[in-house]
């Protein structure tokens, strides 16, 4: 016959308790948000953006006044002054 202690039942009901809140706010905290896709869209759009003026930063030549031209063309893209 086994024999059960009954005075360790109340702490494993609460470490079992704590144990699934854990679990659940993890459950909760790592959710994929319903407008997950749409937010990732637009982000993969704002880095496609990106990627196409990255040409703009390579440096043409090491002269300063060719360097100054190429940043002032830059800002004039970004900002679209």
């Amino acid at each position: 016959m086994l024999r059960f202690d009954v005075s360790v039942v109340p702490t494993r009901a609460v470490m079992l308790q704590k144990h699934y809140a854990e679990v659940t706010a993890k459950f909760v905290k790592f959710q994929r948000p319903a407008d997950f896709d749409g937010k990732l869209a637009h982000v993969k759009h704002l880095l496609e953006e990106i990627e196409e003026r990255l040409s703009c930063l390579e440096i043409a030549s090491i002269e300063p006044d060719d360097i100054q031209n190429q940043l002032d063309q830059c800002m004039v893209t970004t900002l679209g002054r």
